[in-house]
């Protein structure tokens, strides 16, 4: 009879098959996603299966390191929110209109001191929070503009760019260049139309906001038909001058008042205007440019006295008492360095407030080769300005490197850097009485205005004291010029910031 044939050595049963357990796999990590920018509390943040994992990084960069296909990127957001009618508050933040509605509120004085950094740090966060929900980008954010990087002839920067914000300032000796005062007075625009106002100005022609509309029944010969500006000089300080006093603050209200200061001179002087009131400037794209700068400026403040000092930079005697029109305590939207992440969290948390997203400006892309090392900070956003001025000679570039990082305190600048410019007290005077001054009277009573103006001025007379101690030489190059300092002067021995956990300098 036949025999079963028993199976081959090689060849499994059934049974054999289904018992033989499975190799475990290692299951993959789950996968982190961003929010849609919805303008939710989940907006832009990092999500795991569907649940909130962190913060939403927002990295601000400087205006000459944005490429055009970037700009042309904001440009178009811009362009749609300014699209939209409504000057109503209830229809903030979803038109331009209601950004220069709600402006003037933010000018309220409370009691000693005022809120105009944070007012205007969240301001700025909605707006960009605006943009990016209009744009689909998560990754969009707000350009800024350091002016006092160009104190020399701010007018040449790219800023002033057909393709950026236009209106480039003719000056007498030609246009953009500086011999002498040549830059001084009234000056025209190079593409643009007169328009009469206050007195004479020029319609922006070029660049954003070129088709803007801010005043849709305004005849055309006026000038609330369209953007309008009428710089009149120069009278920016050197980056190195803004650094040095803000070292030396160590106090929130000193500091914020000396930033709102010398913020006072690009409104009413640099571009006026549309600019130079309160009442209009949001309609001026520049004006959020400007904006940008005064916030890092702050965030600077808050970051170096943070980590060189041990100062509580997250609050101020009056921070706790709600802002107005938001409703919010100022100090949500003052904002918590993070010395781990390295970045402005807001709001800054606390009250049952859950922060959001995580502000820094730029970090460093343009190390230089000769003072590159291993510091945590040469990691910091403070160093943005590298990227902006990487075209200067080698000096020039370095001296910048060792003022952004702290290296160079009161002492060391005013002994050892000498400017090649005299700043315009006289023309930045002016513009606290000209900006100050557009403050609408259901906002600040003149009696308010006039102490707000004399306190504005005492500040500027402190700057031009201080400038005074510094040595002035002739520029030995085109780039001392435009820097407004010589950078054979700079010698500074100081630590830079300490690295977290490090308290010395």
């Amino acid at each position: 009879p036949l025999q079963p044939v028993a199976p081959s050595p090689a060849t499994k049963s059934d049974d054999q098959v289904r018992l033989t357990p499975a190799l475990p796999r290692t299951p993959s990590p789950p996968t982190e996603i961003s929010h849609p920018p919805d303008m939710s509390s989940k907006h832009c943040r990092p999500t795991r299966h569907g649940e909130v994992v962190g913060l939403h990084r927002r990295v601000r960069r400087e205006i000459h390191q944005w490429t055009d296909e970037a700009f042309d990127d904001f440009a178009r957001a811009m362009h749609s929110l300014q699209g939209k009618r409504g000057a109503t508050l209830s229809d903030y933040p979803y038109t331009l209109e209601s950004f220069v509605a709600i402006h003037p509120l933010c000018h309220q004085q409370h009691g000693d001191g005022s809120h105009f950094i944070p007012w205007h740090r969240r301001l700025l966060y909605d707006l960009e929070t605006m943009l990016q929900n209009i744009s689909g980008n998560c990754d969009l954010t707000l350009p800024y503009w350091n002016s006092n990087l160009e104190a020399g002839n701010p007018w040449k920067s790219v800023v002033f760019a057909p393709n950026r914000y236009g209106g480039r300032t003719v000056c007498t000796a030609g246009d953009g260049d500086r011999t002498d005062d040549a830059c001084s007075g009234w000056l025209r625009l190079n593409q643009s139309r007169a328009c009469s106002g206050r007195r004479p100005s020029y319609c922006v022609m070029d660049g954003i906001a070129a088709s803007w509309v801010p005043d849709p029944f305004s005849d055309l010969s006026n000038c609330d038909s369209c953007v309008h500006r009428d710089p009149y000089t120069n009278a920016l300080l050197p980056f190195p001058s803004v650094v040095e006093a803000i070292e030396a603050m160590q106090d929130f209200q000193t500091a914020s008042s000396y930033i709102e200061a010398v913020h006072n001179t690009v409104h009413a002087v640099i571009f006026s205007g549309t600019m130079g009131s309160v009442t209009t400037a949001p309609w001026d794209p520049v004006f959020f440019l400007h904006h940008a700068y005064i916030d890092r400026l702050f965030t600077w403040w808050q970051e170096y006295q943070n980590l060189a000092h041990d100062v509580d930079t997250s609050t101020c005697s009056y921070c706790k008492e709600p802002m107005v029109f938001y409703g919010e305590p100022a100090e949500h939207w003052v904002g918590r360095f993070d010395p781990e992440l390295r970045c402005l969290v807001l709001p800054a948390g606390g009250d049952d407030v859950e922060p959001t997203s995580c502000i820094s400006y730029d970090p460093m892309s343009h190390p230089i080769e000769s003072m590159a090392g291993e510091h945590p900070a040469y990691r910091l956003g403070i160093l943005s300005e590298l990227a902006h001025v990487k075209h200067l000679p080698k000096k020039c570039a370095e001296a910048i490197a060792k003022v952004s990082l702290g290296m160079c305190n009161a002492s060391s600048l005013i002994r050892n850097m000498a400017r090649t410019c005299t700043p315009n007290t006289a023309a930045m005077k002016g513009s606290c009485e000209r900006f100050v001054g557009s403050i609408p009277e259901y906002v600040m009573k003149q009696p308010q205005k006039s102490n707000k103006i004399s306190e504005c001025q005492a500040v500027v007379q402190e700057i031009g004291a201080l400038e005074g101690q510094f040595q002035h030489v002739r520029p030995s190059t085109q780039a001392e010029a435009d820097l407004c300092f010589s950078c054979e002067m700079v010698q500074c021995d100081d630590a830079p910031m300490p690295a977290v956990g490090d308290s010395s300098m």
